[in-house]
């Protein structure tokens, strides 16, 4: 770089996507010098199998790969039991890891408020697309705001197109391997029982309530790899209207599109 009489632009300048006082060290043995190991078992969600044993949930994150053992098949974190501290992985094509909505906490929005402030506790769609990991590409969504009431959208289980709000949530799915995968419920103090669709309604009623939105893909599985406690970013071409952090995702197996 050449020596300027003033700072660079911030594209010349040097960055770095890790962070600083982490060094180059792996951040979950970083995190495990000060989270006490929590060791548990791995299970399979086709078959219940125990696969093997992990450290702690916490070194974990919804979609990465979780390399077990010797095993031939690639297998990937599907979602985390807190109650009994398992580990949920299965193959990437499985439905677990898509989903079609997601419920975003508090936005923060760029300009101070949504680009369409609408109607006080009626529901606002808006337009735009979304990104929840680094470098992805965008997805188109809808975001909505101000109403208590999920929207349908998208698909059926059947792969019909949905024609009316009440289409795609009231079609009959599988029920996933394992219900009592958490996908992040806890994280607002609601713990995912047997119908993680109501589970999941209770935590975007709250979110919505206090400042946050509802995220819908177009189609039931467009989102891949959903994980609570991530920040997901909205944008509207190249400007960014706002971010918040992910709450909890709907799984497509139990109604997520």
């Amino acid at each position: 770089m050449p020596n300027l009489p003033f700072p660079p632009p911030t594209h010349l300048q040097h960055t770095h996507l890790q962070l600083c006082f982490v060094g180059k060290r792996r951040f979950a043995d970083f995190i495990g010098s000060y989270i006490e190991e929590s060791p548990g078992e791995i299970v399979d969600v086709c078959t219940g199998r125990v696969l093997g044993e992990h450290l702690g949930l916490f070194r974990y994150t919804i979609g990465q790969r979780a390399k077990v053992g010797a095993l031939p098949e690639r297998l990937f974190v599907l979602g985390k039991h807190r109650a009994t501290n398992q580990l949920v992985v299965g193959p990437v094509t499985h439905p677990a890891l898509t989903c079609g909505r997601f419920c975003v906490d508090r936005v923060a929005w760029t300009a101070g408020g949504p680009p369409d402030q609408g109607i006080p506790n009626v529901e606002t769609r808006i337009h735009c697309d979304v990104r929840f990991r680094h470098q992805q590409i965008l997805l188109p969504a809808t975001i909505v705001l101000g109403s208590s009431q999920p929207i349908g959208y998208g698909t059926t289980a059947n792969g019909a197109t949905a024609s009316s709000p009440d289409a795609a949530t009231t079609a009959t799915r599988p029920a996933p391997a394992l219900q009592t995968v958490n996908f992040g419920l806890e994280a607002l103090g609601f713990v995912p029982g047997c119908n993680m669709s109501e589970d999941y309604g209770r935590v975007r009623d709250t979110c919505v309530g206090r400042g946050g939105a509802e995220v819908v893909a177009p189609l039931a599985d467009s989102f891949r790899a959903v994980a609570p406690g991530q920040t997901a970013v909205l944008y509207s071409g190249d400007v960014c209207l706002g971010a918040g952090t992910i709450a909890a995702a709907l799984p497509s197996t139990v109604g997520g599109g």
